[in-house]
């Protein structure tokens, strides 16, 4: 529509009689004018008022019904823009103003199929008009065909600059389609430069122009910025974008708002535009923003509705599996055949978790171990069998969850034990945990599986720079214990580390790691009576029989697909890890594992692995291992 001189019509009304305003408020036309005016300085209620009112005058006035459904899409009135549907597409049949208008509705009511047919006219109609073409390949993305909409945004890009060369300085229309593209189609260098260009000229009209419409961005230059900071990953910069136009008077995005909030945890936030205006919120934002505010069942519905509208939509497909893990009730059962240093033996494992309510679970699991030596050179017995037997409650909080086990061991002597971890995510990129275990099962060498247990206290955090890099420490604390009587053997503390680059964010998620350990020990007690039967000499063991002296470990690592060994995929996926490492005590080692991940019926996961591996503990013994797990999930909700 043509634009206003708004500076002129704010002088005009100011000096305007009431009763004149009244009388010409009678022609459609002043209605029209006042509407483009109010709804440009701020006053979108009292502009639908004269769009109304300029239609009761004239029910065929084509621009007061332009005017109006471009209003409601701008304010997001989805409901209200819903009921003008049926007049505006029965005349963008014979109107093909109306073509780009009912794209643009369709756009904003999340219907881009629907949507598709008005821009190609339009696009048809203008085929070097790079706003159509813009507007037409947002379009083809929402509606998944991403290859189209690339082809459509670059001959977007090179008509705008063809445009820009014809015109000095750019119009603030053309700078909205350059900054676009490069927000969209030009990431990096590029589109920090179409940016600048556009904030240059709201800095500039902030000095120089009284015109209210000049002194501040408009709306599309406002989610134009934010746009192009949130796909860079720039969620601080957004942060401070949308408070220095809240200082200006103006109102952030709305969409925008929530991609911020999603990216700093404010769950007040996100749990706010859930209840004022979800309709207005982006599909993966809004499925996101309910997921964070753990109205799971409410993330479900969105997540199946959508795949309802596109059901090739491989995002909300991994959306919808995510959050049905949410809530998922599961049982497992494992087998693994595994020698660790001398001692040799099955293990069969199963564990029934039922969530009771949104924010608990319950979860009974059990490990029956029957081991055997290999020789008696080390250990001159160990037990046959080791069972143990676990209760776990998992409480999430509004941030963060606790876990808390107890459990029962039969192996040298019967022991109980507890063990509590808490889980805080400090920032969007860094998470922390802190624990504390009793009696629980260590395996650091094969004395201490066979006789002892360990207390522990740790605290951890991780750390991801960005979508591709990570970091992980842990610093801890350990006791070491005999099995049946609790006597004293030593203790130990140090540091477990590790920092990589994932090639690929996607599947196959090709990364590469260093890790690696110090570990310092105080072999200041001994064993008892019980634990003699362990020893080939038949006397009260000493500490060094069950632990290694200080030692510090470090190695380099690939693999791909190991989020997969313990996460559901439908697909059958491989994985695998392999590295090399050094160790101070026994010198160069090794590690590997393999194994495929994937489903058999749909609502399970079946995961085969096999690992061994050398280097890793303080003395010098190798481990392998063969197994597999099978996961079946239920819903009791």
């Amino acid at each position: 529509s043509q634009r206003r001189d708004f500076a002129s019509m704010r002088r005009i009304l100011t000096a305007m009689s009431p009763a004149t305003e009244r009388e010409l408020a009678r022609n459609p036309g002043f209605l029209l004018i006042r509407a483009d005016y109010r709804a440009a300085t701020g006053s979108p209620q009292l502009a639908q008022d004269d769009y109304r009112e300029a239609l009761r005058i004239d029910p065929a006035n084509r621009y007061a019904r332009i005017g109006l459904i471009y209003l409601l899409i701008s304010r997001r009135d989805l409901d209200v823009l819903r009921r003008e549907m049926p007049a505006a597409v029965e005349l963008a049949k014979t109107d093909p103003e109306f073509q780009g208008v009912v794209g643009s509705a369709w756009i904003a009511l999340d219907e881009p199929q629907r949507a598709l047919p008005y821009f190609a006219a339009a696009v048809q109609r203008n085929p070097d008009e790079y706003l159509w073409l813009l507007n037409y390949a947002d379009a083809l993305d929402r509606n998944l065909q991403p290859d189209m909409a690339w082809g459509v945004r670059r001959h977007a890009g090179v008509k705008s600059r063809e445009e820009a060369e014809k015109k000095e300085p750019p119009s603030l229309e053309l700078l909205h389609a350059q900054a676009r593209v490069a927000a969209q189609f030009m990431p990096g260098d590029a589109g920090l430069a179409a940016i600048r260009n556009l904030l240059r000229l709201d800095a500039d009209a902030d000095k120089i122009s009284s015109d209210p419409l000049r002194q501040t961005l408009d709306a599309a230059s406002r989610e134009l910025s934010v746009a192009w900071m949130i796909s860079t990953e720039e969620h601080s910069a957004a942060k401070v974008w949308l408070w220095t136009q809240y200082g200006r008077a103006l109102a952030a995005p709305k969409w925008a708002e929530v991609i911020v909030a999603v990216a700093h945890g404010d769950l007040d936030t996100l749990q706010r535009a859930l209840e004022q205006y979800a309709d207005a919120i982006p599909r993966y934002d809004r499925h996101e923003a309910a997921r964070r505010t753990q109205q799971y069942r409410l993330a479900q519905d969105i997540a199946f509705t959508e795949l309802e509208k596109y059901p090739y939509d491989d995002e909300m497909h991994l959306r919808l599996t995510h959050s049905t893990f949410d809530m998922v009730s599961h049982s497992e059962a494992g087998y693994t055949t595994f020698r660790r240093g001398t001692v040799g033996g099955h293990e069969w494992t199963g564990e029934v978790a039922v969530w009771l309510s949104p924010r608990l679970r319950l979860s009974l699991d059990v490990s029956y171990i029957h081991q055997g030596l290999l020789n008696t050179v080390a250990l001159a017995s160990i037990p046959a069998t080791d069972r143990l037997y676990g209760l776990t409650a998992l409480w999430r909080h509004s941030v963060g969850e606790t876990r808390f086990t107890v459990f029962h061991r039969e192996a040298l002597a019967n022991t109980a034990g507890l063990r509590l971890v808490h889980q805080y995510p400090v920032s969007p990129r860094l998470s922390g945990r802190v624990g504390f275990a009793y009696n629980e099962r260590t395996l650091e060498t094969s004395g201490l599986a066979a006789g002892g247990v360990r207390d522990q206290v740790f605290v951890d955090a991780y750390y991801t720079p960005s979508k591709r890099e990570f970091v992980l420490g842990q610093l801890f604390s350990r006791q070491y214990y005999t099995q049946d009587e609790r006597t004293k053997i030593g203790s130990s503390y140090g540091l477990n580390w590790e920092a990589g680059h994932r090639f690929r964010t996607e599947y196959p998620d090709w990364h590469v790691r260093a890790a690696g350990s110090i570990n310092h020990f105080e072999r200041n007690g001994s064993g008892d009576a019980a634990t003699a039967a362990l020893n080939p000499a038949g006397t009260i063991p000493a500490a060094s029989f069950f632990l290694p002296g200080s030692f510090s470990v470090y190695g380099l690592y690939t693999g791909f697909g190991t989020y997969y060994q313990t996460n559901y995929t439908r697909a059958l996926r491989p994985f695998v890890d392999v590295g090399i490492n050094r160790n101070t005590v026994t010198g160069t080692g090794y590690s590997a594992m393999v194994g495929v991940s994937g489903s058999v019926i749909g609502a399970d996961r079946l995961t085969l692995y096999a690992s061994t591996g050398r280097g890793g503990t303080g003395t010098n013994e190798s481990a392998r291992s063969v197994g597999l797990r099978y996961m079946y999930l239920f819903d009791n909700f």
